[in-house]
């Protein structure tokens, strides 16, 4: 997927491509120098195998002259693909570049104010349909749209569209009004942050899925994996030999994950250490699943050093130095256990 800005990248674009890596797309910052490059860049980015293209319009429309933009609406016309017209401003030269490119279905961005819900109507949201979600009401930006406009409206921020499809011939044009997306790699302090904000990062995840269906959610590369179930966590543990097991994952690019209750943590220093031998020392081949124990099993622990655990939903999340140093990404319950994991599997 190609991102098309002009001059520096934003903060926002870095959290869009991010997100769409996360999802399995791989995202290209591509600099726009003037209007004539812009047109070309389209025209290159217009090419098959292209499924999705974002534009920038807060760096794009400080470069962009009428006919280059009218060049550019011609492109997308004639072409079957998704473009994502992401506005972060409210200004008169946004406003022109978002009315050139959806043939004046969409007039401009206005200012919302501090919205408090997101809505979702029938149509392109789809399981998210008829849904209403809390937002923390910060200011936002809508999208004001002409009187007889054919839009699909995909969210709204209380009653003003802020992300919509507009069909322009043979392509989908998504606009996409906000004051920022979300940054997934950023630790939070509670998982309401991540609730409160579903307009930073929703429209990103289904604008992805229209443009390139069934490639997202894979790797981008074909990959193998072994999980290994509740081991004993020393060197050698029946017939594995993990420090052998690491260096084969990495000579074939396999990846190798480990699921053990926390009991099995205090034995652990002797695989999980930072030398090329070590889990610790490994970032691509492996990853970790703390499962979860309830708190009654957690009180006949034989060992108070393993950590602490807090209960949820009638689960217990795991909490240790351990925990930290090596599980980085979220949790999810599965089977009635709470598993940590970092990454995908490669």
């Amino acid at each position: 997927m190609r991102i098309c800005y002009h001059k520096s990248p934003s903060e926002n674009l870095a959290h869009l491509a991010t997100l769409a890596k996360c999802i399995g797309i791989s995202a290209e910052l591509f600099d726009v120098q003037n209007s004539a490059t812009f047109v070309a860049a389209m025209e290159d980015a217009m090419l098959p195998p292209s499924a999705g293209v974002v534009l920038d319009v807060a760096s794009l429309k400080e470069i962009c002259r009428q006919d280059g933009l009218e060049k550019v609406a011609a492109l997308i016309y004639n072409c079957n693909v998704s473009v994502l017209l992401l506005t972060t401003g409210v200004d008169e030269s946004a406003n022109r570049f978002l009315q050139v490119l959806t043939h004046g279905v969409v007039l401009e961005g206005d200012h919302a104010g501090a919205v408090a819900r997101i809505n979702f109507p029938e149509g392109l949201a789809g399981e998210l349909s008829f849904q209403s979600y809390p937002r923390k009401p910060t200011n936002a930006i809508g999208l004001t749209l002409g009187p007889e406009a054919k839009a699909d409206l995909i969210m709204k921020l209380e009653e003003s569209p802020s992300f919509v499809r507009v069909s322009v011939g043979n392509a989908s044009v998504f606009v996409w009004s906000s004051l920022r997306i979300f940054d997934v790699s950023r630790p939070l302090a509670a998982e309401k942050e991540f609730e409160d904000a579903a307009d930073e990062y929703v429209p990103a995840i289904i604008f992805l899925r229209f443009a390139f269906k069934a490639q997202c959610w894979h790797n981008p590369s074909p990959g193998a994996g072994i999980v290994i179930d509740d081991p004993l966590l020393k060197k050698t543990y029946g017939f594995i030999h993990f420090p052998e097991l690491l260096g084969s994952a990495r000579k074939h690019g396999y990846h190798i994950t480990l699921a053990f209750i926390p009991w099995n943590h205090v034995p652990a220093g002797a695989i999980f250490t930072r030398g090329n031998a070590g889990f610790l020392g490994q970032p691509t081949v492996r990853c970790a699943s703390v499962y979860g124990m309830r708190p009654a099993e957690f009180a006949r622990s034989p060992d108070s050093r393993c950590g602490s655990a807090s209960s949820s939903a009638g689960f217990v999340l795991w909490v240790s130095d351990f925990q930290t140093t090596l599980l980085e990404w979220n949790g999810s319950f599965r089977d009635g256990a709470v598993s940590w994991q970092t990454g995908y599997p490669r």
